[in-house]
Formats: C-alpha cells, sequence, structure tokens
C-alpha cells in the first residue's frame, strides 16, 4: 500500500490516483521492455554456438526471476548465522534480510519478543 496523501476534495485525490497509476504502468512497461530486450538479445547469441545457447538461457532465467519479482521461500529467510549479542543470549540474523529472526529459544523476534512484553487485560 502507498500513501498517496490527505487531499481536500475528491477530484484532487483522484488526480494524484490516476497520475501515480500511469506512472506505476509506465515502469511496469519500461521494465517489461527491457526484459524482452534482454531475451532478444540473448536469443540472437545463443544461435552461434550449443554451448552459448546454455549460458544465454541459464543468465536470462536468472535476470528474469530476479526481474519478476518471484517470492522466495520462508526457509531462505530464514536461513541465516547465529550472534551472541551477550553472554548468555544469541540471536539468528537472516541471510537475505540482514535482520535478526529467531532468538535463542527458537522464536521469532517480533513486537512481543518476550513475555514481559505482553499484557492481557480482564
Amino acid at each position: 500500500m502507498i500513501w498517496l496523501g490527505t487531499f481536500v476534495t475528491a477530484e484532487d485525490a483522484s488526480k494524484n490516483y490516476e497520475s501515480k497509476k500511469l506512472e506505476f504502468e509506465e515502469l511496469v512497461m519500461a521494465k517489461r521492455a527491457k526484459n524482452s530486450q534482454i531475451s532478444e538479445k540473448s536469443d540472437q547469441e545463443s544461435c552461434v554456438t550449443d554451448e552459448f545457447e546454455e549460458k544465454s538461457s541459464m543468465s536470462v532465467d536468472e535476470n528474469t526471476n530476479t526481474s519478476n519479482g518471484v517470492e522466495e521461500s520462508d526457509e531462505e529467510l530464514m536461513m541465516g548465522t547465529w550472534v551472541k549479542i551477550s553472554e548468555n543470549q544469541e540471536v539468528k540474523y537472516s541471510h537475505k534480510l540482514g535482520v535478526p529472526v529467531v532468538a535463542n529459544y527458537g522464536f521469532l523476534l517480533g513486537e512481543f519478543s518476550i513475555l514481559d512484553d505482553v499484557r492481557i487485560y480482564m
């Protein structure tokens, strides 16, 4: 979700929304054109030899996977390294995200990382 701002009239909001919509559509079209140029270029190069064909198709697959916004699996995001933060505490830092993801007790860190943070009202 993107915050476009607060507007006095519905017409102002509509104009701003339409301009952002066009801006995003232009970005998508530019990205698609870039991807098609990459694939056309690799197709031309692949006609030279079988070896080039294998290499270019691999590079196109890598480029399209990263640029299509393919989501990574949870397992890949959770892979990390345990880092000692104090004498008896460790935190697992994600290799992909660069942030702590798991406390040394196996719990995901978040807004309520320890039980003392939770308040229950009856």
